[in-house]
């Protein structure tokens, strides 16, 4: 993977007085420094949900949607009517 920074000119500088410094590129030298942050750094899970909670947050959104008491042309003529087609 590629990654691409825009680091002051102070950061770059210290970056590669440091890289020199140890004998690598700055590459080698941030790429260990990242390595270094994430040891111990858990990935992240997905979160289990119950049963119970999924369906009480899916009424809650559900409620969020009101009901409309008139039909909604949702033809695609309608949707895109218009656009060149």
């Amino acid at each position: 993977m590629t990654v691409s920074f825009a680091f002051s000119e102070e950061i770059e500088t210290a970056l590669r007085i440091r890289a020199a410094a140890v004998g690598k590129d700055v590459a080698a030298l941030v790429t260990e420094m990242v390595i270094e942050q994430l040891n111990g750094v858990k990935p992240l899970q997905p979160t289990k949900v119950s049963p119970e909670a999924f369906s009480k947050r899916s009424e809650v959104w559900i409620k969020l949607h009101p009901v409309l008491d008139h039909a909604i042309d949702d033809s695609r003529d309608s949707i895109y009517g218009g656009r060149g087609e």
